[in-house]
């Protein structure tokens, strides 16, 4: 469909790849809205969100809001908008703004709805150990994820795919199924489908109290953490009571009765240590306060014996 005037509402780096495409396409991008600076890192600099960073590359005037007021409702709808794209904004929108486009305002969810709504669908999935996920496009409501879908596509999850290399590939085909919506996007709207609320699941927002290790789970639900937990806020242990992340990891080959816990080898290949079921083969940690390093380079300066025991000690924090 040509010649639509778009308002478009995002904030990380997941919400780039539709931005992108739309500002290459036959809509006008009318509006940009993204959230503020904020601060982050060691050194807590206030740093732009990546949507904010494109729009002042490529010219775009962006609007920075930490709230939807009034007076952002009535410039907005002066923009005599067809339809507001939202892709992890990161704000509830009230029903004054979700019905002020022409045709309402279009949601790219990561996962297939209506499982995992919420704030972390991709983490959740991975956790979970779901096979697949997938991208749902969305006419929007006042719930949480619960409008009529307007399509979705699958996308298969590997066995060493993280949260950041999951949310990488879905971003793209979000990206793409949006394109095709807004292409169709009367059509698609008249056929849209009602959400099965029996079925809906909830992908909570992350916190770093769940990402604390505990080795009585099995290597499986250990190394899916992991995975999921990459890029934040990590899966944390602690060794000899330093605190410890581990950014990489996968189920040990290793056959032997293991205690939870336990060192039982370290090599160049890995630091295995003993699961509630097998055993996790540990491949790229940091100590508090230093960088991440592969198994081999941590070793060489951090020296971890096998009979000693992860995950005892003062709480990691």
């Amino acid at each position: 469909m040509n010649n639509l005037r778009a308002i478009f509402a995002g904030t990380p780096e997941f919400a780039l790849p539709s931005l992108q495409s739309l500002v290459k396409s036959d809509v006008e991008v009318v509006a940009v809205l993204t959230q503020p600076d904020r601060p982050k890192g060691r050194g807590r600099k206030l740093t732009a969100p990546p949507v904010k960073l494109f729009c002042e590359d490529q010219g775009i005037q962006v609007l920075q809001t930490h709230r939807i007021t009034d007076e952002l409702i009535d410039e907005l709808n002066g923009l005599a908008p067809d339809v507001m794209v939202v892709v992890a904004f990161g704000l509830l929108l009230p029903i004054e703004l979700l019905q002020l486009p022409r045709y309402g305002c279009i949601n790219v969810h990561a996962s297939l709805l209506p499982k995992w709504r919420g704030a972390a669908p991709v983490a959740r999935s991975i956790e979970a150990g779901d096979s697949k996920t997938g991208v749902t496009i969305m006419h929007m409501d006042v719930g949480l994820d619960t409008g009529p879908m307007l399509s979705q596509v699958e996308c298969a999850i590997q066995m060493d795919d993280t949260t950041q290399t999951l949310q990488q590939k879905l971003a793209v085909l979000g990206a793409q199924e949006l394109m095709d919506t807004l292409n169709t996007l009367p059509l698609k709207l008249k056929e849209s489908s009602p959400q099965m609320d029996s079925l809906a699941s909830y992908a909570a927002k992350l916190t770093v109290a769940e990402s604390i290790i505990d080795w009585n789970q099995s290597a499986d639900k250990i190394v899916r953490k992991v995975r999921a937990y990459n890029p934040w806020p990590i899966a944390r242990t602690n060794y000899q009571g330093m605190g410890i992340r581990i950014w990489s990891a996968q189920v040990s080959t290793h056959t032997g009765i293991a205690t939870p816990g336990k060192v039982i080898e370290c090599t160049s290949r890995g630091v295995i240590v003993g699961a509630g079921h097998d055993a996790v083969n540990i491949l790229c940690l940091q100590r508090d306060g230093k960088k991440r390093m592969r198994v081999q380079e941590f070793l060489s300066g951090f020296p971890i014996s096998p009979g000693t025991t992860f995950g005892h000690g003062p709480k990691v924090d």
